[in-house]
């Protein structure tokens, strides 16, 4: 007679069923469950204790969760699998299982998960139709990562703002040494390759996207995504290299002057422009981030001591 098994080999048993790429489809059947029990136990026996109806039941409340869950963070990725959208529930969450109990970050690695079904990836489990879908539509994982940003955006802590803050910006070039910016750092800055955002405001207004041609030549471009600290809403803006630029070195210097005179020495395309012009050009784009909230504020600059 069989000894029966311990807490943690059920444990393990029921985690190869439920979450794992080997436990795909053995509790479909009780065939399959039995050779499956079979197999991982190393005996001639089924689990004890481990009911195939009921953990059947439990894999489908954990499917249809991962599948309401991917639908609102990717409902614009999704429409392209439209029809087989449980099929790719329950591949991604077994070759990819998450660590984390919150379902937002669970549906995190599906922009990775598009990628890896280009390549022949011994973890990935896909069906032959999901690999034809990303030769048809190549823009998919750059489509999900746009959809994920702004769910990884609205799930960022709240920014600690200085005590000095003053809720402003310089009026004019002669205040821009004496004060810094405070930028919005609930952000995150993406390049594409394809022209996403323009994809996302199409297939927004189509109920079908399959029967739609999708000939989309790669035109690059970069996205800010950030979170309104009014509205505690993700927005979306589309940089130029300037804003690009200025944002990034934003980070790390210190007043605003200082900044145009690191991208006026180290950025080629502003080496031609007279130094003033650039100060004023700078000045109407602090005046856009700070209406957008992009730029939140400023603080005095310290004097050195």
């Amino acid at each position: 007679m069989s000894p029966a098994m311990t807490l943690a080999e059920r444990q393990k048993a029921m985690g190869t069923a439920l979450l794992q790429a080997k436990g795909h489809l053995v509790l479909d059947t009780e065939d399959a469950w039995q050779q499956f029990a079979v197999k991982e136990a190393d005996a001639t026996f089924a689990f004890e204790g481990l009911d195939r109806k009921k953990l059947l039941l439990y894999e489908s409340l954990i499917r249809g969760s991962m599948k309401e869950t991917l639908l609102s963070i990717y409902p614009h990725t999704l429409k392209f699998f439209e029809g087989n959208q449980s099929g790719l529930t329950e591949n991604y969450r077994r070759s990819n299982p998450s660590s984390s109990f919150k379902l937002s970050y669970a549906t995190s690695a599906l922009p990775e998960y598009l990628r890896g079904l280009t390549v022949d990836k011994p973890k990935s489990l896909y069906k032959p139709l999901f690999l034809e879908l990303l030769k048809q539509y190549p823009f998919l994982p750059e489509l999900a990562e746009y959809e994920w940003q702004e769910a990884a955006v609205a799930l960022m802590p709240d920014q600690a703002i200085p005590e000095e803050f003053e809720p402003g910006i310089p009026d004019t070039v002669d205040e821009m040494s004496r004060w810094q910016p405070v930028w919005n750092l609930v952000r995150q800055i993406n390049t594409f390759h394809y022209n996403i955002p323009g994809l996302v405001e199409q297939v927004s207004e189509m109920e079908s996207v399959l029967k739609s041609s999708w000939d989309m030549p790669p035109v690059p471009c970069q996205m800010l995504f950030y979170r309104d600290p009014k509205t505690f809403k993700v927005r979306f803006f589309q940089l130029n290299d300037l804003t690009a630029a200025f944002l990034t070195a934003g980070e790390y210097a210190g007043s605003y002057q200082e900044i145009v005179e690191t991208l006026h020495r180290e950025q080629p395309s502003l080496r031609a422009i007279p130094v003033e012009a650039l100060m004023g050009e700078v000045l109407k784009l602090l005046q856009m981030c700070f209406s957008q909230q992009i730029l939140l504020g400023s603080v005095p600059v310290m004097p050195e001591s």
